[in-house]
């Protein structure tokens, strides 16, 4: 996220207590406002003073002293800023300064900002981006009006090539004339005010400054401190979210809110301020700071609404406006207004798709509390919001659903799979990739690291690189809270070990590579340590390839030169707290890419852990006896386990975890638990995934003597598909089997498991078997859709055959029941790991299962009936306490397919 700087008040900025300028900008106040920044986790970007000492009479040139002090200021203390502007709206200068500078004037200042960061960062990293000019086209005020295209087109054929950003203003409403509650309900005013400028400053910029991205540094409802007690009340929100929709269309790069608190504008006073009221910074009411109405919209957005802008054919909701995009929350998302006393019927559809009967539609509505539209406060679904307020959507049927009258808001549709969606969301990374530095950055080529890929091998540079990399972690650690910065190439390191209270960046510029037969355990370890950043958006890769002896056509599978757990990890994690990973790209492990071990407060956060599809062991993320864990946001598509909980009794319980917003692929288990939880495992929510193209979806091995309970699985999407059966999984949706890995082994319990909102399509069912620990126990299923179909070259009879335990006769994969690991299928196969319970695919098959709910389940077997193909729902003979709430429906289910309604009581 990037938090602007600037406006009208920048060209009266000057640099220390003794300037000339009316604004001081000293040195406390500045390392003050970046240190604010990095804290924040914001790119910052400034805008400098375009005017300084030059006269308004005459053609001097900029006078860049002040910046440069600014510059050399934050450069010393390795501050980082993202970008920089110079001047703001400069055609206002044509009223207030006599016309000067010009357009080809203010494009030599430019050039004289290249020149002075040349002098200051020369090719350094850290070197700002360069936007502007800020301009505005058209009305303006009556006091000072924006300058003509002409101005704008003078200025780019000179600037154009300069620029990394061509930044550009422009608002809903034009000044005092359309400040009232109609214009506010009207969207095709805002529209006529807007998308008109945005196209002919887009056109200008790809003809004039092609090299350059298009940036609306600032918009709202109207400028010049937007309209009083309309632009900070929820009738604001209609402008906010439709031009959003309609800005996202246009080609822009980025939308910059004006602005966060209360000083812009006329005399410091700003109605369309995102917190605070009007004045707010020049009366000094500090602690005050309310948020208003678009705050949480604003905050919404974010949460909910991706990149991808998807073609709206639906009707429009009455005198409103819809907008589809890809969401974040997986699925597509639309943001809608309805400026209308009356509710408005909204109806969800995609071109080409069948879409089932009832399915369940996420409604965020905001409305006034109040009855009245110019109320200072919003509600969510009803609620109230307040700053601590939970953003919980409404869950509704898309059959019958209606738009209340005078809201705005967003629907979201989880169960939409838009390949343009798919692809977005499996590589997209959180916006914390971007993060700045935490403080002041060591480099570790300052310390004799050097640049360079040998090819994989250690090369000539690994210990040097290693030695080089660990003094500056050292030495960052020694004066905390500083940060190491990994930047301008590729680095091959072994070990290294990060400190407390540090952060430890590799940059998008830049790869960490591991020295292969160097690296003992891992190449990032953080041990017993606390307040920990490693992040930065960049690669660290870990040689895989290079731990190959040879590969196994039939298994599909790589045969690794060492044992599992004789290779190195990528990060280590254990004894340590408050731990953020962020924002990486962690490639091509030979063993476990991120282990998380015996730690507290730990954030996994837009992390993509990518790993090659034969490679065994290369578990994506390993949670072990941890609490207070957190994976969001993240891509895993690895070979074995994507997610693999476990627990040891020396180590305590694995609990307290949320894993939220993830997407899975895996020649294995996506998620799974085990096998090995010899602590209790509980306590925890997997919410908003997606499993794709995986061997099995859902899964917790019960094989040791803690127990596992409390776990929630919420909205999620699974698709699984058998591989060569060398593989953990069997292509099933869901798998949990409770029994002992080996003879005598005494197993924990499995209960209070819930699974809710489950989308499914699977080559094979769905399992519990609670075969020990007194079988299964309190499991509901709510909103659960099973489709079994065959679609993949394994379930047409193209792979290796599995067999039966306790012998080596071969049988057919399909259908069967994976058990593994247990010392029945474990013996006397014909090979290790194809050792299968014959069986037929059950959409769901309860073994041993004690007081299961069932409620509204959608179960279908595509296609014609394989033979393979079982029931909607069966259970054995020991299951007891069945109830069936809502509506089951089986669709091609067996000839006999009635009898599974004798299973409820």
């Amino acid at each position: 996220m990037t938090l602007r700087v600037g406006g009208s008040a920048a060209d009266r900025l000057g640099w220390g207590s003794a300037t000339s300028q009316s604004i001081a900008l000293t040195p406390g106040y500045w390392d003050e406002l970046l240190g604010f920044v990095e804290t924040c986790g914001f790119n910052l970007s400034f805008d400098l003073n375009a005017m300084g000492s030059r006269r308004a009479d005459d053609h001097s040139v900029w006078n860049g002293s002040d910046a440069q002090k600014i510059l050399e200021h934050a450069r010393a203390k390795r501050h980082r800023i993202w970008a920089l502007q110079l001047g703001n709206e400069p055609g206002h200068w044509q009223t207030r300064h006599n016309g000067r500078p010009t357009a080809a004037e203010h494009a030599s200042d430019f050039a004289g900002l290249q020149s002075l960061l040349d002098a200051v960062y020369g090719r350094d990293v850290m070197r700002p981006r360069v936007q502007g000019p800020d301009a505005c086209i058209g009305q303006g005020t009556q006091e000072s009006p924006c300058a003509n295209m002409t101005y704008f087109r003078t200025f780019l054929k000179s600037a154009g090539a300069i620029l990394d950003d061509v930044t550009v203003h422009c608002y809903g409403l034009e000044f005092k004339t359309q400040c009232n509650l109609d214009a506010l309900l009207t969207p095709s005013l805002w529209e006529s005010n807007l998308i008109p400028k945005i196209q002919a400053w887009k056109k200008a910029q790809e003809e004039l400054a092609p090299g350059a991205r298009l940036v609306l540094s600032e918009t709202a409802s109207s400028a010049d401190g937007g309209c009083p007690g309309l632009s900070n009340s929820f009738a604001a929100g209609f402008y906010f979210v439709d031009a959003l929709g309609l800005l996202a269309g246009q080609g822009l790069w980025q939308v910059y809110r004006q602005d966060l608190v209360g000083f812009s504008g006329i005399e410091g006073g700003s109605s369309y301020a995102l917190a605070g009221d009007p004045g707010w910074f020049s009366r000094k009411s500090h602690g005050k700071l309310r948020p208003n109405p678009d705050y949480f919209t604003a905050l919404l957005w974010r949460m909910l609404v991706g990149d991808v802008v998807l073609r709206n054919t639906l009707p429009q909701p009455r005198k409103g406006r819809a907008h589809v995009f890809c969401s974040t929350m997986g699925g597509v998302v639309f943001a809608y207004v309805n400026p209308s006393k009356q509710s408005s019927t909204f109806l969800v559809s995609y071109a080409g798709a069948s879409l089932p009967e009832g399915r369940a539609l996420h409604l965020y509505a905001l409305t006034s509390p109040d009855g009245s539209l110019t109320s200072r406060r919003i509600a969510l679904n009803g609620v109230v919001l307040s700053m601590t307020s939970s953003l919980t959507p409404q869950q509704v049927n898309a059959d019958a659903m209606h738009l209340p009258p005078y809201s705005y808001g967003f629907v979201v549709d989880r169960t939409a799979r838009i390949p343009a969606c798919d692809s977005e969301r499996r590589y997209s990374t959180s916006s914390l990739h971007h993060r700045p530095s935490n403080t002041r950055c060591l480099d570790p080529r300052h310390f004799g690291a050097i640049a360079g890929n040998p090819g994989g091998e250690p090369g000539p540079h690994w210990s040097q690189n290693t030695i080089a990399i660990q003094r500056a972690i050292d030495e960052s650690a020694l004066r905390a809270p500083f940060c190491v910065e990994i930047s301008g190439g590729d680095f091959v390191t072994a070990d290294l070990y990060l400190r407390s209270n540090m952060s430890f960046f590799v940059r998008d510029d830049a790869r960490l590579l591991l020295a292969v037969n160097k690296t003992k355990f891992s190449m990032l370890q953080i041990l017993n340590a606390r307040n920990v950043v490693l992040g930065g958006g960049g690669t660290i890769y870990g040689n895989a390839e290079h731990y190959v002896a040879y590969f196994d056509a039939a298994d599909n599978r790589f045969q690794p030169r060492d044992p599992d757990g004789n290779r190195p990890h990528m990060v280590f994690v254990e004894g340590s707290r408050n731990v953020r990973i962020e924002g990486l790209r962690v490639l091509n492990s030979s063993d476990w890419n991120i282990w998380i071990r015996k730690s507290e407060e730990v954030l996994i956060d837009g992390v993509a852990v990518i790993g090659d599809q034969r490679f065994p062991n290369n578990d994506g993320i390993h949670p072990d006896s941890c609490s207070g864990l957190t994976i969001r946001n993240s891509y895993i598509d690895v070979a074995d386990d994507g997610i693999s909980l476990v627990s040891h009794k020396e180590y305590g319980p694995l609990s307290d975890v949320l894993v939220h917003n993830v997407t899975v692929r895996s020649k294995s288990h996506a998620i799974k638990f085990g096998s090995v939880c010899e602590a209790d495992c509980r306590d925890m929510m997997f919410e908003n995934i997606t499993i794709w193209d995986s061997n099995a979806g859902l899964s917790i091995q019960q094989r040791g003597q803690g127990d596992i309970h409390n776990i929630t699985f919420r909205d999620i999407q699974v698709q699984t598909r058998y591989q060569a059966p060398r593989w953990w999984g069997n292509g099933e949706w869901l798998s949990v089997t409770v029994e002992p890995r080996y003879s005598g082994d005494k197993v924990g319990r499995a209960y209070d498991l819930r699974f809710e909102g489950i989308s499914a399509t699977s080559e094979n069912g769905g399992l519990l078997s609670g075969l020990a620990g007194g079988g299964i126990h309190d499991v509901s299923f709510v909103g659960i859709s099973v489709v079994i179909r065959a679609f993949a070259n394994y379930s047409q009879g193209h792979g290796p055959p599995c067999c039966v335990p306790g012998g080596a006769v071969n049988i057919t994969c399909m259908g069967t029941r994976d058990h593994r690991p247990s010392f029945i299928e474990d013996m006397n196969c014909t090979s290790y790991g194809n050792c299968r319970t014959p069986a037929e695919a059950n959409a769901l098959y309860l073994e041993n299962v004690h007081n299961a709910t069932i409620e509204n389940i959608t179960a279908e077997f595509s296609g014609r009936r394989l033979r393979w193909y079982g029931k909607c729902l069966a259970q054995d003979a020991r299951t007891s306490g069945v109830t069936k709430r809502g509506f089951f429906n089986c669709v091609n289910g067996p000839s006999d397919s009635h009898v599974f309604e004798d299973l409820f009581v």
